[in-house]
């Protein structure tokens, strides 16, 4: 189902995840620091401390959990594994809370999001089986990790079969940003379940044809460029500099992501203690210099809170890319010693 972008395109799927379960309005899990969309509907959705006091949660039918913020885990583990253990469990008790004939759907991102939270390896694995046990569907936002930007056309296939969701949605990259389109990916069992019902819903420009050509010629440009590949052979590469980076400055607590072109570099004050250089989701003034002065030299560095995001185009060219994380090497030194 084509919509306009990816916060219409996350609207229809949990409308869809509650139609296919016979729950109009069936709750929603999603997770704390997260990110779903602008609109009122996905405010509610998102875990984001700059809007959530706009929006009522249980006026939408929404619940949110703790992240798998596995550095700074908020289940109290040093472990990896284990804090992505404890955050499935929590999601399990929240549906045993709610009841799970009460609940439709859960809503997360698999991967890549502006949260600048990247899940322990057995976290979307489990959340899969829980999801599946519990006859809970589970929807994928892949608006930001699909099309290559964690390594895979869509960030569920670093885990096979057993991490494929029953809805997922798409944006960003399905015309490679060139042209506005969202789409609502299902399963069998889901579309089984729509097909012989009235979906009322419609929006003026969805499925438009400029959209859907620019889409199509995405795609081919994915494939016969095999940028996919790409992708994931340049964020490798970029990952092994930004852990050398880590090394070498003190100010670098956290490292994490590299499937694709994406990677998140957490700052700190003290690495030992892993205080933050602000409190969250408040930007350091520190790091507010460094991007200014990035951006006077022709690189534009992505911040959120104390958090670099590092997503480059799929089709930097290598050397642009070595010389950005020069600069950000330059830029780091120089935030350390004054």
């Amino acid at each position: 189902f084509f919509t306009v972008a990816g916060a219409d395109a996350n609207e229809h799927a949990v409308k869809f995840a509650r139609q296919a379960r016979g729950l109009p309005h069936g709750w929603v899990i999603t997770r704390d620091r997260s990110y779903h969309g602008a609109s009122y509907a996905c405010m509610a959705l998102s875990g984001d401390a700059r809007t959530r006091h706009q929006v009522d949660l249980e006026r939408y039918a929404v619940a949110q959990v703790a992240s798998p913020y596995a550095y700074r885990c908020p289940f109290g583990s040093n472990s990896e594994i284990e804090c992505g253990q404890r955050a499935v469990a929590s999601i399990a008790d929240e549906i045993d809370r709610k009841g799970a004939e009460s609940v439709a759907a859960v809503l997360m991102e698999p991967n890549a999001g502006t949260n600048g939270i990247v899940a322990p390896e057995n976290y979307w694995p489990g959340l899969r089986e829980l999801t599946r046990s519990r006859d809970v569907f589970l929807i994928a936002d892949e608006v930001m990790s699909g099309f290559g930007r964690c390594g895979e056309w869509f960030a569920w296939q670093r885990y096979g079969d057993a991490g494929k969701p029953d809805l997922m949605t798409l944006a960003k990259g399905l015309t490679g940003a060139h042209l506005p389109l969202g789409a609502v990916v299902v399963n069998e069992n889901v579309a089984r379940h729509l097909e012989t019902q009235m979906l009322f819903t419609g929006l003026t420009y969805f499925g438009h044809p400029l959209g859907c050509a620019a889409g199509l010629a995405a795609i081919r440009a994915y494939e016969d460029e095999k940028l996919i590949q790409r992708s994931r052979r340049l964020g490798s590469e970029m990952l092994r500099e930004l852990k050398r980076l880590q090394q070498k400055h003190r100010v670098i607590g956290d490292v994490r992501g590299g499937h694709g072109l994406f990677a998140i570099v957490e700052l700190v004050s003290d690495p030992i203690s892993r205080t933050p250089l602000a409190p969250w989701p408040e930007t350091p003034p520190q790091l507010t210099a460094l991007v200014q002065k990035a951006r006077a030299l022709g690189v534009s560095f992505a911040v959120r809170g104390n958090l670099i995001i590092l997503a480059p185009p799929l089709v930097i060219e290598e050397r642009e890319l070595s010389d950005a994380l020069a600069l950000l090497d330059r830029l780091l030194s120089e935030m350390e010693s004054a």
